[in-house]
């Protein structure tokens, strides 16, 4: 399976490549259900004039955020100018969540 779309055939061939690659936890999620009428996400106070002076429209109607998901990202960034095979295990293992160790070679 190649999801990141790294062309190991460059790597073995000695081709500089550079990867980014994106690791997520999240932590939680916080989530809210739409109301049955979309007036219910604002106060009785709020007129339909006081929402279009802000902008709101059919063409730039108000948005809710119904989901958030709080938690880490963290990016690594894979560069190699190697045509050792040992490059393309260890880029595999790492997609694929395995632990990779560094050696002196």
């Amino acid at each position: 399976d190649n999801a990141l779309n790294i062309d190991f055939n460059a790597i073995a061939n000695g081709e500089k490549k550079v990867m980014v690659a994106a690791y997520k936890q999240i932590f939680y999620t916080v989530s809210a259900e739409l109301p049955n009428n979309p007036s219910d996400l604002f106060d009785n106070s709020v007129t339909f004039d006081e929402l279009t002076r802000k902008g709101v429209s059919k063409a730039a109607p108000p948005v809710m955020v119904s989901n958030v998901a709080y938690g880490r990202t963290v990016y690594v960034k894979l560069e190699t100018s190697s045509k050792s095979k040992d490059v393309q295990a260890a880029f595999k293992a790492l997609i694929k969540n395995q632990s990779v160790e560094a050696s002196g070679q």
